[in-house]
Order: C-alpha cells, then sequence, then structure tokens
C-alpha cells in the first residue's frame, strides 16, 4: 500500500493519514531545504513513499535500525551514523539525486521512524569546474604552500550561509573522520551540500562541522567558513564529540569500515595536514600533546588522530585509522615539517659533518646540556647520552643507525629543544 506525503514549498504544515499497515502522523516543514516525516510502521514491513517535492537527502531516525533499508535508485542498508550525539539512532545520511519516491523497509522491531528529508538543488554542471579535474596526484614541490581548495561560496551557492559568526581555535590537533556515507556517490558536491543541511538544518549547528571535507578523486572542500574574519582552518569546528576546541576537523567522503580509502584522497589528506602543521609550527607529525589540559576532558592525542582516538566511534573506518602512520609519514615527503627550534637556539648548538655519517660531534659551546637522545621521524627513541657537567660538546657514534632522517633532542634547563640530522 502506497502512502502519500505532500507538502507544499511555501507553507508550514501537518497532515494525518492512516492505513491499515502504516500510519504517517506528521509532515513538518521546518525550512525551504529541510522537513521531518513521522511514520508509525509494522514490523518488517516495506513501505512505498511518494512526495510532490524533491528530495537529494534522507536520514532516517528509529530506535532500532537493524535490518532496516532505504531504497532511492537501489537499496542501501541503514547503519547508525558515527557522528551522531542524539539518544535515538539515526542512520548514515543517503545522497540521492533529486527524486520524489523511495521506498522503506523496516526490520522486526515496530515502533516510530522519523525520517530528516533535505533538499540542495543540484548546481549547474558548468559552475563545478572542480567536478571536471582528473584526480589529483601526489605533488613534493611547493607541498608547503595551502592546496587548491573549492571555496564555500561556490560549493554553497543557494543554501543558507552561516547563521553567526565564527569562533576561532588555536589548532594543534588534526582530527581525521569520514563521512560514512556511500563509496560511489552520485557526484561529490552534491554530497557535501547534503551534509551542510544535515549540519545546519537537522543539527542545528551554524555551520559544516569540518573545517575541511576530501572527496574520493582528491577534491578538496572547504568546510568552516572564516567569513572574512577568520581562515577556515582556524575556525572552531563541531566534529569532536564537545572536545573542539585546538583542533581541526577534515572528513574523507566515503565509508571506510567497509572500502578502502584512494590514493587520491590520502594524497589531499597529506597536501592538508602538512601545509597545517607547518603553518601552525607543529614540528612533527608523529609527535603527541595533552589536549585539554587541566579540564575534565584531559588526553593525550597523536598531533595527526583519528576521530575514535577521542570519542566512542568507529570513525574514521578502520581502513583509514590503520593508514593514518602512513599518512603521517607521507606529510614528511610532501612538506618537511621536521623543523629545528628557533634560530636563537640552532645558533648556539652545531652538528658536523652535515650529512652525518659513522660519527657526529655535537658542539653546544654556551648551552647547558644536560642529555642528548636521538629519536626517528615518527618519534621512536633509539639512544641516548648523559652530558657531563662543563662539557662542551660530545662525540656520538652513528655508525649502526641506516640512512634518513631523524630528530636530536636537546635537554636543557630551559626544558627540551630538537634539531633535524639526516644521516647518509
Amino acid at each position: 500500500m502506497q502512502t502519500k506525503l505532500a507538502f507544499g514549498l511555501a507553507a508550514l504544515a501537518s497532515w494525518l493519514v492512516a492505513s491499515a499497515q502504516a500510519q504517517v502522523r506528521h509532515v513538518t516543514r521546518v525550512s525551504e531545504h529541510y522537513a521531518v516525516a513521522q511514520v508509525e510502521v509494522a514490523p518488517g514491513q516495506v513501505l512505498p513513499l511518494e512526495f510532490d517535492f524533491p528530495v537529494t537527502g534522507v536520514v532516517v531516525e528509529a530506535a532500532q535500525l537493524a535490518g532496516a533499508t532505504l531504497t532511492a535508485a537501489a537499496p542501501v542498508a541503514l547503519v547508525p551514523d558515527p557522528h551522531q550525539t542524539g539518544p535515538v539512532p539515526r542512520s548514515q545520511l543517503l545522497v540521492t539525486e533529486p527524486r520524489r519516491s523511495f521506498t522503506l523497509a523496516v526490520g522486526e522491531q515496530p515502533g516510530p521512524v522519523r525520517l530528516h528529508l533535505l533538499y540542495a538543488p543540484p548546481l549547474p554542471p558548468e559552475a563545478c569546474w572542480w567536478e571536471r579535474r582528473p584526480p589529483l596526484a601526489l605533488r613534493l614541490e611547493n607541498g608547503c604552500e595551502r592546496p587548491q581548495t573549492v571555496p564555500q561560496s561556490e560549493w554553497r551557492a543557494g543554501l543558507t550561509p552561516p547563521r553567526t559568526a565564527p569562533t576561532a581555535t588555536a589548532v594543534r590537533f588534526i582530527i581525521v573522520h569520514h563521512e560514512a556515507g556511500s563509496n560511489n556517490p552520485v557526484n561529490f558536491t552534491q554530497t557535501v551540500r547534503n551534509i551542510y543541511l544535515l549540519h545546519t538544518q537537522t543539527n542545528g549547528w551554524a555551520d559544516i562541522g569540518y573545517n575541511f571535507v576530501v572527496a574520493q578523486n582528491g577534491t578538496i572542500f572547504d568546510g568552516r567558513d572564516g567569513q572574512g574574519r577568520l581562515d577556515g582552518d582556524n575556525v572552531l569546528g563541531a566534529h569532536f564529540c564537545g572536545k573542539n576546541a585546538n583542533t581541526m576537523g577534515i572528513c574523507l567522503l566515503g565509508n571506510y569500515m567497509t572500502a578502502e580509502p584512494t590514493s587520491a584522497a590520502l594524497a589531499s589528506l597529506a597536501r592538508v595536514i602538512s601545509w597545517k602543521l607547518a603553518k601552525e609550527n607543529l614540528t612533527n607529525p608523529f609527535g603527541r600533546g595533552i589536549h585539554l589540559p587541566g579540564s575534565a576532558e584531559q588526553s593525550t592525542l597523536n598531533v595527526i588522530s583519528g576521530h575514535r582516538d577521542g570519542c566512542a566511534t568507529d570513525c574514521p573506518g578502520d581502513n583509514v585509522y590503520r593508514r593514518l602512520a602512513e599518512v603521517r609519514q607521507s606529510t614528511l615527503a610532501v612538506c618537511n615539517v621536521l623543523a629545528d627550534d628557533p634560530v636563537v637556539f640552532t645558533r648556539q648548538l652545531s652538528l658536523y659533518p652535515v650529512p652525518a655519517r659513522q660519527r657526529l660531534t655535537v658542539d653546544f659551546a654556551g648551552l647547558a646540556v644536560r642529555q642528548l637522545a636521538l629519536v626517528t621521524a615518527n618519534g621512536q627513541p633509539l639512544q641516548a647520552w648523559a652530558v657531563p657537567p662543563g662539557q662542551a660538546s660530545l662525540d656520538l657514534d652513528l655508525a649502526a643507525l641506516p640512512a634518513g632522517l631523524y630528530l636530536l633532542q636537546v635537554e636543557t634547563p630551559d626544558g627540551p629543544r630538537s634539531k633535524k640530522l639526516v644521516i647518509e
């Protein structure tokens, strides 16, 4: 039996429609881009739904999502959205070309179902220059420059802009997410536009939650809007379970519990992170730090972390999470973010020969050094040398170490310092 859901574009309205198997309690128009339908569904029921308006995005909210599917062009199994915060489970966002009919099949648990209905009018193809680009290749040159992105003003065209002014935050941690949606999107731009509506209309947030969104073909979309007041990468986001201060969120489109990330997406992820680490002088992509020190939410995070490192979620998916070490290593290739401490320190410490080979002499005349330690580029300690009081230099035996990039850590009365070291 078919149930008709109808509402006009200009009015707020509610309807009561009864059937022998299901009852659509009401449909409420919230804005021109968002409506909510509440449906009573019998166990195991397959419910065709028709609309007299186009829909481009649907989220299903129900006490039990197991066994439920939503069909647009093809059936999609409904799974909980890893980013949700409400008490009732919500499904992932289903994004489609504008259409007026869907089929909802529920599991064996009866009860009310709420449909969050989004409409993001598609942009004309000629406006989406980024959709016509080939997949982004990993480029080593100019890796410290800001990568090319799609501005909010272009991908958000025709949608309501953020409601409030942006809030600044000093970024010390990069948090990687996955969207947990389709691995075969109709188009990337339509997905981002629907995510924006989900965050601003359904969730009630001021803006899209992430600072950047990366598509499977490597296209990078600007996320949070600095609105001409701030750089978007320094705008406080809404992506890390209420602990967003000092973080920047990057979301990969796709579900990486079920698929592998593309090389183009990983390359773009490394480009964004490399540029941001260099910009903020976060010198070690393999580093760790205290997030929100002194608060009830205090924790230790990797400088480059996954969403699950601070929240109860599978995000960014097993197949991205296990490759974060690779992403950290890639930042060294894209932009050498391992950096010396300030010049005032490095002038007090000399290394020779440079690059080092079998041995290295460290001269630190005028600098009170307690200990020298050598660590790998990924932060793994290798060896430490105590410095006798009053000694101004030390010879280090490096014969057993393979060629590569290292950090020489120097312990001084003023705290730890570091200097890059290349061994040939």
